[in-house]
């Protein structure tokens, strides 16, 4: 994966990461074989790859907990590096 990190820093993709926010990432990234400006397939294709291995997706209260504490880990990521 290609991020253009002007545009979008490795905190500003961590915290996407956390959210699932897999739109926000697909703006600006390009992964080998998803032909450019194919936003929604790219969507897919990280959605699919962040997916639990050898589990099944969370549905119910579970996946509702796994939200909360992804937005609440997404919230409390460093804005910035500062020394």
């Amino acid at each position: 994966m290609i991020i253009e990190k002007e545009k979008f820093g490795p905190l500003a993709f961590m915290a996407a990461l956390w959210r699932k926010d897999y739109a926000e990432i697909a703006r600006y990234a390009h992964v080998h074989d998803v032909p450019d400006g194919s936003a929604d397939t790219l969507k897919r294709v990280l959605a699919e790859r962040a997916r639990p291995i050898g589990a099944p997706e969370r549905t119910g209260l579970l996946a509702d907990i796994d939200a909360i504490v992804s937005r609440a880990m997404a919230a409390a990521l460093p804005k910035s590096f500062a020394v």
